[in-house]
């Protein structure tokens, strides 16, 4: 204690000594909380990793973070990684994208020497086109049955068109990948363009089992929490089986008693990420 803070409490009687004290050590620790808080992954996202960026398209626009290639050799063409985020991360400030899965897939610009591009969808705005609704205890989806207009997934194809004009992309190991709102954008986007990507996963997501015609194209890796309650993983369950059924390239992957953030199991999986960087278009393996 400074010796004038000292000579302040020595004047004060013994019971506001003991509350200014008091008030000295909540202050202390609330700050101790927000520093911890403040230093946590989850606020930091890791977003020296990186760089903010916008596309522009006519009056639209659309904010995305930028992860680029550890060793980008000028001559050599890297794979890129398009995620799309979850609902719960729209938003205007270009850094809520990274909290889920940002710091796993800033690795990947080191192991597999590639481009990441994270979009953020803005605020009352969305990937897909399904609407929810409550039914006794459970939330449930109705996707389109048919391709419907979507800006946002529009403006995402848009970016990465342009990003690839830009940039030494393979166009042989483009990828898309997205957890629940997102989960649901990576099938649309698969639906909307069957041969573009040359690999994706859908983390607690869904589509109508239609739009299995058009995804089959794609090798699919698909996750999900038997105990998800927000997205029901009966919509992973029922497009596993039908694209199983078309010969598809796919694989479910379900966790036992795991809610709705199975994307923390997913990330986990050591051959998620190897096994997507393996597809290409020209070379089909699961």
């Amino acid at each position: 204690m400074k010796p004038q803070e000292n000579l302040v409490l020595q004047g004060l009687s013994h019971a506001k000594r003991q509350s200014l004290t008091l008030i000295r050590s909540k202050m202390c620790l609330v700050l101790s909380l927000w520093a911890l808080w403040a230093s946590s992954p989850a606020l930091g996202q890791n977003t020296q990793d990186y760089s903010p960026e916008q596309f522009i398209r006519d009056q639209d626009t659309l904010a995305y973070r930028l992860a680029s290639p550890t060793e980008a050799d000028q001559q050599e063409l890297h794979p890129l990684l398009i995620f799309l985020h979850g609902s719960g991360e729209r938003g205007t400030d270009n850094k809520a994208q990274l909290i889920h899965g940002g710091e796993r897939m800033a690795q990947l610009t080191d192991q597999e020497n590639a481009f990441v591009l994270l979009p953020q969808c803005p605020p009352n705005k969305s990937w897909h086109n399904g609407t929810s609704y409550i039914k006794g205890d459970k939330r449930h989806y109705r996707y389109p049955k048919s391709i419907s207009p979507n800006n946002q997934l529009d403006l995402v194809y848009a970016m990465i068109e342009d990003f690839v004009k830009h940039h030494r992309v393979d166009p042989n190991r483009i990828y898309i990948g997205g957890l629940s709102m997102g989960g649901m954008g990576t099938l649309a986007m698969l639906r909307r363009h069957p041969n573009y990507f040359a690999g994706a996963f859908a983390i607690c997501g869904g589509a109508h089992p239609k739009s299995a015609k058009s995804i089959k194209h794609t090798p699919l890796w698909l996750f999900h929490g038997t105990a998800d309650q927000v997205v029901l993983p009966q919509y992973s369950e029922k497009l596993y089986k039908v694209l199983k059924r078309k010969k598809a390239i796919v694989a479910y992957t379900s966790y036992p008693e795991v809610g709705h953030d199975s994307w923390t199991n997913a990330f986990a999986e050591p051959a998620l990420f190897p096994w997507l960087f393996a597809q290409q278009k020209a070379k089909r393996q699961l």
